[in-house]
C-alpha cells in the first residue's frame, strides 16, 4: 500500500511504482530488497523467541491458561501500537511487542490442547489451531483486498488494515473466553493436587462419567510430570531422548524450507502480477489452505501423519519445479497461478496442520515443557532467518529460487519417509519410546533399555537418574512414565504416598 510505503519505507516506493515494462529483470526480483523491510519482518521473531523461551521456563509454575491470557493481552497491545504509529519507531516497537505475545501463545496453546485432547482425537484437536489461524488469515486477506481497492490515498487504508489485528470487541471476546477455559487435568493433579477437579474437567471435556482409566493414567505419569526444568535438562543427556529432540527441532525448520512463507504477495509481484492481483491470489490461497486443513483434520487420526506429509511433499515439489519452468519460459500468469494453487493445496494437506501436531505429541511428559520450548524456539529462529534472507535470496536467485525450494522439499520428504515414525493413536502419558523410535532405521542405535543405559552410567560415573523424592528414589525411576498398564496401580500408590 503506497501510503504505508511512503511513510515508513520510501526507498522501496520508488521501485514499487515502476511499471513492469520499465523494470529490468533484476529490478523486478529486487523490488522489495531493503534491509529495513527485512528488519521489520524479522523483529517479530526475535521477541517471539524470547517470549517462547520465557514461557517454557514458567509454564509448569503458572500453567498454560495464564500464559495464553498474557500472550493475548500483549499481542493486542502490540497491534494497537502499530495501528496508531505516527513514525517508524513506534511501528517497530509495536512489532516487537506483538512478537512477544506471539511467543507466549505459540508455546502455550499446542500443549494445552494436547493435554486436554483424547488420544484418538488429538490430531483433530491440535489441527484446530491451524484451522482457526487459517480462517483468521483468510478473513484478514479478504478485508485487506477490499481495503486496498478502495483506499488509494491517505493513511486510512493501511491503518484500517492493521486495525483488523486490534479490534477491541474481538479481543474482549477472546479474553473473556480464555477466562472460562479449564485447567488441564495434568496441571490440576500434579501442580494443584486437585484430583477431584481433574476428574470433573475430564468428565466435562470427554462427555462421559466414566473417566477412571484416563485419570489413573495421568496420575501414574505423576513422577515424571513433576520434574523441574533443571532436572529435565539433565534428562536430555540420555541417549533415548536424542531422536525426539532432533526431530522436534527439524520439523519447524522443514516447515520453513517448504517455502510457504516465501510464496506470498511479494513473490507474486516479482513474477508479474499487479498489487491487487497479488492480494487476490493470497486470499484465494488462504481459502484453499483452509479447505485442505479441514479435510486433513478429519482423516489425520485415521490415515496417520506420515502419509499426508509424504503425499503433500510430492505435490509441492512437482508444483515448484513446474512454476520455475513456467516463470523462466514466461508462459503467462494463468499457468503460474495454477501451480501456486497446487502448492497451496499440498502444503495445506501436510505441513500446514501437521508440523505443530507432530512437535506437540512426540515429547514424553518428563521433557515435554522443555522440548516444546526448544521446538518453538527453532520455529522462531528458522522463521526469522527466512524473513531476513528471503528478499536478498529472491534478488540473487530470481526464478531459480523455485528450483531450490523444490530440492529442499524433496529432501524434507525423504527425511519423513526414512526417519519419522508414526505417532498417531499413541497416548501422551504412555509414549512407548522403545517401540516407536527404536523400530526406526534412523534412530534405533539411540534407543537402549533403561537398565542397560543405567549400567553404562554406573560404569562411567555418577548416575544422572532423577527421582521425585529421596525416600522413594529406589522405587521411582525415570521409567515410570513408560510403565505398562498392568503396573499402573503401583504407580498410583507410590504417587499418593510420596507426601
Amino acid at each position: 500500500m503506497e501510503p504505508f510505503l511512503k511513510r515508513f519505507f520510501p526507498q522501496v516506493l520508488h521501485r514499487h511504482n515502476q511499471q513492469p515494462g520499465d523494470q529490468d529483470k533484476s529490478n523486478k526480483y529486487c523490488m522489495f530488497n531493503s534491509r529495513w523491510v527485512a528488519f521489520y519482518g524479522i523483529s517479530t521473531f526475535v521477541t517471539g523467541l524470547a517470549g517462547c523461551l520465557f514461557a517454557a521456563v514458567v509454564s509448569k509454575r503458572i500453567g498454560y491458561r495464564k500464559l495464553i491470557f498474557s500472550g493475548t493481552v500483549i499481542y493486542a497491545i502490540g497491534a494497537c501500537l502499530q495501528t496508531a504509529a505516527p513514525h517508524g519507531t513506534m511501528l517497530q516497537a509495536g512489532r516487537l511487542v506483538q512478537g512477544l505475545g506471539f511467543g507466549f501463545i505459540n508455546q502455550a496453546v499446542p500443549p494445552y490442547l494436547a493435554e486436554l485432547s483424547p488420544t484418538g482425537r488429538r490430531g483433530m484437536m491440535i489441527g484446530a489451531v491451524q484451522l482457526f489461524a487459517k480462517i483468521g488469515a483468510f478473513l484478514t486477506n479478504l478485508m485487506n483486498y477490499f481495503i486496498i481497492k478502495r483506499a488509494k490515498e491517505g493513511d486510512g487504508g493501511w491503518r484500517m488494515s492493521l486495525s483488523v489485528m486490534s479490534l477491541p470487541i474481538a479481543w474482549a471476546l477472546c479474553l473473556a473466553s480464555i477466562c472460562f477455559l479449564p485447567d488441564t487435568p495434568h496441571r490440576l493433579i500434579h501442580a494443584a493436587n486437585d484430583d477431584k477437579g481433574a476428574e470433573h474437567v475430564l468428565r466435562r471435556v470427554r462427555g462421559t462419567y466414566d473417566v477412571r482409566e484416563e485419570l489413573h493414567a495421568i496420575i501414574g505419569a505423576g513422577p515424571m510430570s513433576e520434574i523441574t526444568l533443571i532436572r529435565s535438562m539433565k534428562l536430555l543427556k540420555k541417549k533415548k531422548y536424542i531422536p525426539v529432540l532432533i526431530t522436534g527441532m527439524l520439523i519447524p525448520i522443514f516447515t520453513q524450507l517448504t517455502g510457504v512463507n516465501m510464496l506470498g504477495p511479494i513473490m507474486f509481484r516479482a513474477i508479474g502480477f499487479r498489487q491487487e492481483d497479488a492480494l487476490g491470489i493470497e486470499t484465494i490461497n488462504c481459502l484453499l489452505s483452509l479447505m485442505s486443513t479441514i479435510f486433513v483434520m478429519y482423516y489425520v487420526d485415521k490415515a496417520g501423519r506420515r502419509v499426508w506429509l509424504i503425499s503433500g511433499g510430492v505435490m509441492m515439489s512437482i508444483s515448484l519445479i513446474m512454476l520455475g519452468v513456467i516463470v523462466k519460459a514466461e508462459l503467462g500468469k494463468v499457468p503460474s497461478f495454477v501451480m501456486i494453487l497446487v502448492f497451496v493445496i499440498g502444503f495445506g494437506a501436510s505441513w500446514g496442520p501437521l508440523g505443530v501436531l507432530i512437535t506437540t505429541e512426540i515429547y514424553p511428559s518428563e521433557i515435554r515443557s522443555l522440548g516444546l520450548g526448544i521446538s518453538v524456539a527453532a520455529s522462531f529462529i528458522s522463521s526469522g532467518l527466512t524473513s531476513g534472507f528471503y528478499l536478498p535470496l529472491l534478488c540473487f536467485l530470481e526464478y531459480w529460487i523455485f528450483f531450490a525450494l523444490a530440492g529442499a522439499v524433496a529432501l524434507v520428504t525423504l527425511y519423513v519417509f526414512m526417519c519419522l515414525p508414526e505417532t498417531s493413536g499413541i497416548s501422551l502419558e504412555q509414549m512407548p519410546m522403545l517401540q516407536v523410535w527404536g523400530s526406526n532405521r534412523c534412530w534405533k542405535i539411540f534407543m537402549v533399555d533403561d537398565d542397560e543405559e543405567n549400567d553404562e552410567e554406573s560404569a562411567t560415573g555418577p548416575s544422572t537418574s532423577v527421582s521425585t523424592t529421596p525416600s522413594n528414589s529406589s522405587q521411582l525411576s525415570e521409567d515410570t512414565s513408560y510403565a505398562s498398564s498392568s503396573s499402573l496401580p503401583k504407580h498410583i500408590e507410590l504417587t499418593r504416598n510420596k507426601s
